[in-house]
Order: structure tokens, then sequence, then C-alpha cells
């Protein structure tokens, strides 16, 4: 079991945007200012949740706190409905990875023109991109998806 520096219980929220909402957790205000929001708005952070590995990004909020998606497999594993108590571990995560979807990775291998732009980017534009790339449960969809980063991309 890893040791992480930050640890408390908090309650499972939902946020709405429209006509998205997302499940989540809060920041104590008490945490915020002991971690490195100014260089990082969007704080990547890993640790555990509810007794489960996670990864995710502190997402800033005017006039709130900070939030954090509870991620669905997290949700699901563990039965989490809103209102539920749960407790959060966590640290900093590298704040600057990108996990690829290997069919991007196949993809990109073949067109070292693409890579190049790919290497370009920042890593938060990579990491949308891959989100949505992996996401997408039907192999064709993967593959749509990669054309529609390819043409986005000049190719």
């Amino acid at each position: 079991m890893e040791f992480y520096p930050f640890d408390y219980e908090t309650e499972v929220t939902i946020r709405d945007f429209g006509k998205y909402h997302y499940v989540c957790i809060n920041l104590p205000a008490e945490m915020e200012s002991a971690l490195p929001f100014k260089e990082f708005p969007r704080l990547r952070v890993k640790g555990e949740m509810a007794g489960y590995d996670f990864e995710g990004a502190w997402q800033p909020q005017k006039g709130g706190p900070r939030w954090l998606m509870v991620p669905k497999e997290i949700q699901k594993a563990a039965a989490l409905e809103i209102g539920d108590k749960i407790r959060v571990s966590f640290g900093l995560a590298d704040q600057n990875a990108v996990t690829e979807p290997l069919e991007l990775v196949d993809a990109l291998r073949e067109a070292p023109e693409v890579r190049e732009v790919w290497d370009s980017l920042t890593p938060g534009k990579k990491r949308g991109y891959c989100f949505a790339i992996d996401k997408a449960k039907a192999p064709a969809t993967k593959q749509k998806r990669i054309a529609e980063l390819f043409e986005a991309l000049g190719f």
C-alpha cells in the first residue's frame, strides 16, 4: 500500500454543466494552500478513492471548491451513490504524463509526419484527444476518432 500525503473523508456529489453532469468529490479548503495550484491550475494527482486506485485532476470552480471527477469504474466497483462518504488519499502525479491508447500509438507509428505534430502539442491537449479515443467502446469509433484527430492536426 502506497503512502499518499493528503488524506481525508468526503462526500460524493454531482456537478451539473448544462446537459452534462459529473459525479465528483470536493477538495477541502484547508488543503488547497498546500498544493501548487498557481503553477498547475488543473493539478494532476494519483491515489486511492474508496479503496481503488485513481488518477485525475483537480478542476477549478469560480466561487467554490476545487473538484475532481470520480471515475465511472470506481463508481461501479464501489457501488457509490450521491451523498456517500468515502476516504480519499492522494499525492502529486507527473503533470506532463499522457497515456496514449494503443490504437493511437499504432496509427502514429505508421505516420511519422503526424507524430511530429502530435509531439508538439501540450500534454493537456494530448490528454483530451486520448480521452476521447480511449472512451470509445467500438473499434470503428476509435478509428473514426483517430481519423478526426489526424484531420484536426492538418493531415
